[in-house]
């Protein structure tokens, strides 16, 4: 797996190398093709779990990263866009849960359960830029893939033994001894699609939306979707 991530790395920033540098100009609405971008990111998102009876879980996802974008039509303002992120994504829920001392009685109290997990990814993205007449904006929609590589991911939740003061388990989703099984850990390299449309204002504020659903389940009969929100600066 970590050969795996290293090559996944190497390959993002070697084609992002082939990204222009060159600072985007404008003249006369047109803009020089190819640019490089740094960028943040916030993505409500859900587990969406296909098991009859079982409930999806939404959480919150932050992401930061680089892009480069480069022509591939030279008559065309088509391009391909390559980035690199970090991404950290967690949810804290709190629900109903009983305990039952020692002499049986049974206690109900609100208890909490948290997840969080950090993410390595690299969208691979094909836009087309539209500008628009007598304006500095130009909109640009695209489509694409995301490759993901999840580094670590835990689930805290109240003990199944004791009453309330039991404490909480820690649990390594990505350990099979502590998910009962090899079929119930969860996986670390995901794909997923997306499409969306970015919005340029002048040589550097990049913003977009975006909708994307994973191809490759996270956990047994589960995959992430994601609204993603995003605010860069182009250079």
């Amino acid at each position: 797996m970590k050969k795996r991530l290293l090559s996944l790395f190497i390959v993002a920033m070697g084609v992002s190398a082939y990204a222009q540098s060159d600072s985007p100009s404008w003249n006369g609405g047109t803009v020089i093709p190819g640019w490089n971008s740094v960028w943040v990111e916030w993505s409500p998102s859900t587990f969406n779990v296909d098991q009859q009876g079982a409930d999806n879980q939404s959480f919150t996802t932050f992401s930061a990263g680089y892009s480069g974008a480069f022509n591939i039509a030279t008559s065309k303002p088509l391009f391909c866009e390559v980035g690199l992120g970090v991404q950290h994504s967690f949810y804290e829920d709190d629900f109903q849960d009983a305990r039952i001392d020692s002499e049986g009685n049974t206690y109900y109290y609100t208890a909490v359960r948290s997840f969080y997990m950090w993410s390595a990814k690299v969208p691979v993205n094909i836009l087309y830029m539209y500008d628009i007449p007598n304006s500095c904006i130009s909109v640009i929609p695209f489509g694409g893939v995301n490759l993901r590589y999840n580094i670590s991911a835990e689930q805290q939740a109240p003990g199944n033994k004791g009453y309330v003061f039991s404490e909480a388990v820690e649990t390594d989703l990505f350990d099979s001894k502590d998910m009962g099984s090899s079929s119930n850990t969860w996986k670390r390299f995901l794909l997923g699609w997306n499409i969306g449309c970015k919005a340029r204002f002048g040589k550097h504020i990049m913003a977009s939306l975006s909708y994307g659903n994973d191809i490759i389940e996270v956990a047994k009969k589960t995959k992430i979707s994601a609204v993603t929100v995003s605010v860069g600066y182009a250079f």
